[in-house]
């Protein structure tokens, strides 16, 4: 299998025209007469599905076995990867979050993400405390659009694992090229993004006390949003799927919001990259219900896995 990302958009083989079609234009009868949006590489349909859990995997397009994209596709894993990091080096006046290694290597320095996701808590704080100041809205503004650059590197490389063709090489491939540094080590890719696979191990570090960083956190939120007016910092919250097959235990995310203009970001029951330093509530010993939660102060620490306006 080539090193590609699932995708949303195709051309057909057959189509004078060559028309790019989206994906719900497209079904099971295209199948073998597909092409990538942006080179020759054969691709393929794959229906959504429903998973244990009552969350829904939405169709999406992937290359045929033993099939690459071209060296310059933009579905290409070395590619995607270049485009996040591009756009992280074109914000200027700010510390750069990536390091390079080669023309295909990166590091991901955690440590920035860590100071980023401190000063973005602050100042959700010091919006609340001055709620009132005209003043204290144009630094709480400013300062956001000086750390949201680093939420958005974060989101996008994790955004990239969960796209991959779901193959063991590709996923070791992206840990070739993007290594996550924390405090001077090399962590594993394990430690930085969760998906609803493992939020039972993601729940158990977090008894244990070891989570120490922004994590990547996969999430399907599941109905609409909760409002709590009277708290003072998180009034908006989604609870998201429980975690597929796990007996007698369910492990639920909760998504808690500081910033209104976070919620145009989330679509229920579609696929969301989270990033943030997760939480557990003060209650604990309910044997049953496993509650993960994680704060979202900025609409740069939300991205959706598929969407279909942007991609």
């Amino acid at each position: 299998m080539g090193k590609g990302i699932r995708m949303l958009f195709a051309r057909k083989k057959d189509d004078p025209n060559d028309k790019v079609y989206k994906i719900y234009e497209l079904s099971t009868k295209d199948r073998g007469n597909l092409r990538c949006e942006h080179c020759v590489a054969n691709i393929t349909y794959v229906p959504e599905y429903p998973k244990k859990n009552g969350s829904v995997i939405s169709a999406y397009l992937r290359l045929l076995p033993k099939i690459s994209h071209s060296h310059d596709c933009p579905n290409d894993v070395d590619n995607a990867v270049r485009r996040i990091v591009a756009k992280s080096e074109a914000v200027e006046d700010i510390e750069p979050i990536f390091d390079r290694l080669s023309k295909h290597e990166h590091i991901f320095r955690m440590n920035i993400l860590v100071k980023a996701h401190q000063n973005m808590l602050d100042l959700s704080q010091a919006k609340i405390k001055n709620n009132q100041g005209n003043q204290h809205r144009t630094e709480y503004i400013q300062s956001e659009h000086k750390i949201a650059p680093y939420f958005r590197s974060a989101t996008g490389i994790a955004r990239i694992r969960s796209i991959l063709d779901n193959e063991e090489d590709n996923r070791k491939y992206l840990e070739k090229i993007i290594k996550i540094e924390h405090d001077s080590k090399i962590m594993k890719w394990n430690e930085f993004y969760y998906d609803d696979s493992r939020y039972n191990e993601l729940y158990q570090l977090l008894i244990n006390k070891k989570i120490k960083h922004p994590i990547a956190l996969e999430v399907t939120p599941k109905g609409q949003f909760k409002e709590s007016p009277n708290a003072s910092l998180y009034k908006w919250n989604f609870q998201c799927y429980k975690q597929p097959d796990t007996e007698n235990k369910a492990y639920i995310p909760r998504i808690y919001i500081s910033n209104k203009d976070t919620l145009k970001k989330i679509t229920p029951e579609k696929s969301h990259i989270v990033v943030g330093i997760p939480w557990l509530p003060k209650n604990t010993d309910n044997p049953i219900f496993k509650n993960i939660n994680i704060s979202v102060h900025s609409t740069s620490q939300v991205e959706m896995v598929f969407d279909i306006h942007n991609d």
